[in-house]
């Protein structure tokens, strides 16, 4: 039979663990407002069990990870079209630099040019 310092053990695991999980709740609740803030959730899991000869006495809890909720479809779709619009920028800025350079729109540019060819 495990004395009172696994007890303690166990109970000092489990309140690091709901510690952090409150922390990250605090986080959630402090940024509830704050655009392009995901919510988080604290993972936590068994730790594993020791092997006695009365059977399996539990170790308590550990936190695993801090998981970022979001939706992994919305993220691509996301990635996918910031970078067209990455790309239309650039073509946009390269027009606009054509256009000054021919002076277009504007009197005595390129269709001025092309209509006066023209009549």
């Amino acid at each position: 039979m495990y004395g009172i310092n696994m007890n303690l053990e166990i109970a000092r695991r489990a309140l690091q663990t709901h510690q952090l999980a409150l922390n990250v709740i605090g986080s959630n609740i402090a940024n509830v407002n704050t655009p392009g803030y995901s919510r988080r959730t604290a993972v936590i899991r068994q730790t594993t069990d020791f092997d006695t000869r009365s059977g399996a006495i539990g170790s308590g809890v550990e936190a695993v990870n801090v998981r970022r909720g979001r939706d992994t479809v919305l993220d691509s779709l996301f990635r996918r079209h910031n970078g067209n619009s990455g790309k239309w920028s650039a073509l946009d800025d390269y027009l606009s630099r054509v256009e000054t350079v021919l002076n277009e729109p504007g009197d005595g540019g390129l269709s001025d040019a092309i209509e006066n060819f023209w009549a």
